[in-house]
């Protein structure tokens, strides 16, 4: 009984990941502009994609964590290439890869932290709000000097604030929701 709960349970988690993901790819096309700065729709799913991780994480362990982030990849990969070949679209994965290294680089990071930390001190809600918000620093570093052309700090100070706030709502439910073993 228990191990059908488990199988149910990570097709739920790979459900959940894999549609967030393709929103993220999704957003990552349309912009907002703040102060003549135009920022990607995209960068605000982070946080929640880190928080599905940690749900996942917390529930079926490392183990199931990385089983279902690399199928959920495949599956993000299968339905771009199907939705792009249904509207006669060529696909570009180039395009894909390099939001995806930043996230899933980051997401390990944020699995890292999370992991010694939950060992040592459990669940401090200032801890959980600096991992979610180092995780997103990182990801917006590795997008920012390995995946675009240019540098532009004041992209990143507009969406620091806004990315900042994102986390603590994200760490309030965290803390209150995801209670660490």
């Amino acid at each position: 009984m228990k191990k059908n709960k488990i199988k149910e349970d990570r097709l739920v988690y790979l459900l959940l990941l894999s549609s967030f993901l393709i929103l993220f790819i999704t957003l990552e096309k349309y912009t907002f502009t703040i102060k003549e700065t135009s920022i990607t729709y995209s960068y605000l799913i982070v946080p929640i994609l880190l928080l599905i991780t940690n749900i996942i994480y917390k529930r079926l362990k490392l183990n199931e964590l990385l089983k279902i982030i690399i199928l959920s990849l495949i599956v993000l990969l299968v339905f771009i290439t199907i939705i792009n070949f249904s509207l006669g679209l060529t696909t570009n994965f180039n395009e894909l890869i390099r939001p995806i290294i930043s996230l899933i680089i980051s997401i390990i990071i944020n699995i890292i932290i999370l992991t010694l930390t939950i060992k040592k001190y459990k669940s401090i809600y200032l801890l959980i709000l600096l991992n979610y918000l180092f995780s997103i620093i990182t990801y917006n570093i590795i997008y920012q000097l390995f995946l675009r052309t240019n540098i532009d700090y004041t992209y990143y100070m507009i969406l620091l604030p806004i990315e900042l706030f994102i986390v603590i709502i994200i760490s309030i439910i965290d803390k209150i929701k995801i209670r660490y073993k």
